[in-house]
């Protein structure tokens, strides 16, 4: 079972990347389409994975964080009806402060109105009551950051600057395609 990617991304599609791992071997993994949209071509990308296998079929799904993978496979392990395609499609619309809200109220409409139906909608409240709280609120401080910005921080961090102090620095330059190591200059000049 693959469950972990760390690559390059050389392609993407409107829900799938493809991560080249060695330059060697390409992995076409499907991801929520709204993280994708977030990343930039040709840079470093870190994925958790699920390997979804079936008699006719193998995909591989990523996530940038371990706990939106969670949150997909309880979805997929819980809620009767909702293949991995579906649980992608509902993390991509939902935020964890709604899904908390809704299963503590038990409110359907809540999680329908994101635009899936009643049915769907009263199966995840189901499912997921009991389970999803302390997960979903651990992802609640994920941002999606290109893996640039991402390598940066660690490598100032790993300078001695501290978190808060590294992020503020990084939140005034402009990554744009800008490579690590000219990112990791003009946040020492601000530092």
């Amino acid at each position: 079972m693959i469950s972990y990617l760390k690559g390059i991304l050389i392609a993407k599609t409107s829900d799938t990347g493809t991560v080249l791992i060695n330059d060697a071997i390409g992995y076409d993994v499907r991801m929520n389409p709204v993280e994708l949209s977030g990343l930039i071509m040709q840079t470093p990308l870190a994925l958790h994975c699920y390997h979804h296998i079936t008699d006719r079929s193998q995909e591989l799904y990523g996530f940038l964080s371990p706990q939106t993978k969670e949150i997909f496979i309880l979805l997929i392990e819980n809620v009767a009806g909702i293949g991995p395609r579906s649980a992608l499609k509902i993390i991509a619309k939902i935020n964890s402060e709604t899904l908390n809200k809704a299963l503590a109220t038990g409110n359907a409409n809540a999680l329908s109105e994101i635009g899936i139906g009643q049915k769907t909608a009263e199966k995840i409240i189901a499912g997921l009551k009991g389970k999803v709280n302390t997960v979903a609120s651990a992802s609640d401080s994920v941002k999606i950051v290109p893996p640039v910005m991402r390598e940066t921080l660690d490598a100032l961090v790993s300078l001695g600057y501290s978190k808060s102090e590294s992020e503020h620095a990084l939140q005034q330059i402009e990554a744009g395609t800008k490579k690590t190591e000219i990112l990791i200059k003009e946040a020492l000049h601000l530092l």
